[in-house]
C-alpha cells in the first residue's frame, strides 16, 4: 500500500479519478496542459501518490521504495501539452517542514551522496554545476534530488 500524506489525501485523493477535474488542476498552473494520461500505480487514476521509481532505481539509491533512502515525490500526473509533448508533474507538499543548516555533501555519507548525484547534473538538462553550492542543503536538496529523478524517468 502507498504511504499518503495528509496533504495528499485531503487535497488530492477527491479528485484522482476524475479526468475533468485533474486536467482542471493542471490548467490553473497552466492552460498549455490539454490532457492527462491515466498513470499505472496499485489503484487506477490520473495521480499517483509517493511516486518512487518502481522496478528502476534511477538515481542509484539505497532503496527503491519509499522511504529515507529513496527520492520520491508526493504526487505525480502524466499530461499533454498543446504541442504534443508529454509532460511529468511532480507535486510536492511543503507545510510544516523544518530544515537545518546541515551540508549533506560532507563527511563519507556527503561523498556518497556527490558520486551518486553529480554525474547526474553533470548530465542534466535542467542542472548544471552551478547549483552545487546550494543543492546540498535542504529544501534544495530534495528538489535537486527530484529534479533528478524526473528527468530520469523522462
Amino acid at each position: 500500500m502507498t504511504s499518503l500524506g495528509g496533504a495528499d489525501i485531503n487535497r488530492l485523493l477527491p479528485i484522482r479519478q476524475n479526468k475533468d477535474a485533474v486536467l482542471s488542476l493542471l490548467k490553473s498552473v497552466s492552460d498549455d496542459l490539454i490532457y492527462v494520461f491515466p498513470i499505472a500505480e496499485q489503484m487506477s487514476g490520473y495521480i499517483m501518490f509517493e511516486a518512487v521509481g518502481g522496478v528502476m532505481n534511477l538515481l542509484n539509491e539505497v532503496e527503491n521504495t519509499h522511504g529515507s533512502n529513496c527520492t520520491s515525490v508526493d504526487a505525480l500526473i502524466y499530461a499533454l501539452h498543446k504541442d504534443g509533448r508529454r509532460i511529468l508533474v511532480p507535486i510536492e507538499w511543503k507545510y510544516t517542514e523544518a530544515y537545518g543548516n546541515e551540508d549533506k555533501s560532507i563527511g563519507e555519507k556527503g561523498n556518497t551522496r556527490k558520486t551518486r548525484y553529480c554525474d547526474l547534473i553533470a548530465n542534466s538538462k535542467y542542472l548544471n554545476s552551478n547549483v552545487l553550492s546550494c543543492c546540498w542543503f535542504e529544501p534544495f536538496y530534495q528538489l535537486m534530488r527530484q529534479t533528478l529523478w524526473t528527468e530520469q524517468i523522462l
